[in-house]
């Protein structure tokens, strides 16, 4: 008999998604429920921690043990010392490499997505059930507890990730990025993939994608010549970028492992990278699951050396390989579990 699991009915169900698809994967989704019980300690200062990190707990059927976990998917540095001192297992995407503080339960797990894991009936209903069930002990707002669950509604299934596409086009790259205005991503995460961009829609026939600006007129005014006129459906965009010839990935908002690095992951795409600032559970090596760049000049030449179709299909072939061994969600759950039990 499979252990039982117990997840916070208050968590962020978007940014919780991955996980919970992981756990049903390990346990059984008849074995994996949400609740309150469990969870009575472990307190929340609103919309902060809410955003910042995902609870659930795995009890031992045989011993009745309890291995309580927490998933940290924040994308700060930052750690919640109430949620550390409630777990057994910290879990936490984004750990600086110069991160010196000594953390006995703190673990390194490669980034995640959003992903849609129920249909719009279970969707619904779930997100009624664990409104009610934390109504008088709600982390946030009911409208940004139930919107959580709309967006995730709107996100795609792991399977469109992960399924095989023989759509690849040798002379044609999609990149579509928002036009973020926070501090650390107008001094370098646009001005980087907007150099990437031009980078590559002078090297292949076809460059499809741009900037996609949320009303930021200072910003968007910087890179006209790059602003996408439309905004893709998700569908969409997962299959423009299987068709893409490789893909472009550099630390957003506080340095962070932002979600398109664990798409192109799931997607095993070949992957041009600035460098990488946090951990990871297992090494994305230079030349064998990446290309790390650090100039313009090593941007085009990684372009380059990229539209070689047997150097391409080797990167494409590793990126997928680390996926299965420590970035699916299963793999991830597993990591966290077999930590707790050392």
């Amino acid at each position: 008999m499979k252990n039982r699991v117990y997840i916070d009915s208050r968590c962020q169900i978007l940014y919780s998604s991955y996980y919970i698809l992981g756990l049903y994967e390990k346990y059984g989704k008849e074995n994996v429920k949400f609740g309150n019980n469990y969870f009575k300690l472990l307190s929340y200062s609103g919309r902060s921690d809410f955003d910042q990190f995902f609870a659930f707990v795995v009890i031992d059927n045989q011993s009745q043990k309890l291995m309580r976990c927490i998933v940290d998917y924040g994308d700060q540095n930052y750690i919640s010392e109430s949620a550390y001192i409630w777990t057994d297992v910290y879990a936490k995407i984004n750990i600086c490499k110069d991160y010196v503080i000594f953390r006995e339960k703190l673990l390194s797990i490669p980034p995640s997505f959003g992903i849609k894991i129920y249909n719009k009936y279970q969707n619904r209903y779930i997100a009624i059930a664990n409104l009610i069930k934390c109504f008088f002990n709600r982390p946030v707002s009911i409208k940004t507890f139930i919107g959580s669950y709309n967006a995730c509604a709107f996100r795609q299934p792991i399977a469109n990730y992960l399924s095989i596409s023989k759509d690849e086009q040798q002379e044609y790259v999609f990149f579509a990025s928002t036009l973020w205005s926070h501090q650390e991503c107008i001094d370098y995460t646009n001005p980087l993939r907007y150099s990437f961009m031009k980078a590559a829609k002078s090297s292949v026939e076809m460059f499809e994608g741009g900037f996609i600006s949320k009303n930021n007129s200072s910003e968007a005014s910087k890179y006209e010549d790059m602003l996408s006129p439309i905004r893709v459906k998700p569908s969409e965009y997962i299959l423009k970028i299987k068709k893409s010839l490789f893909v472009f990935n550099t630390p957003a908002v506080h340095n962070c492992h932002g979600w398109k690095l664990g798409e192109f992951l799931a997607m095993g795409k070949a992957i041009i990278s600035t460098p990488l600032s946090n951990k990871l559970p297992g090494e994305l090596k230079h030349n064998e699951h990446i290309l790390i760049v650090n100039t313009t000049v090593e941007l085009t030449n990684a372009i380059e050396k990229l539209k070689d179709r047997i150097f391409r299909e080797k990167l494409q072939k590793n990126s997928k390989i680390y996926y299965e061994n420590y970035a699916s969600p299963q793999a991830v759950i597993n990591l966290i579990v077999n930590s707790g039990k050392q």
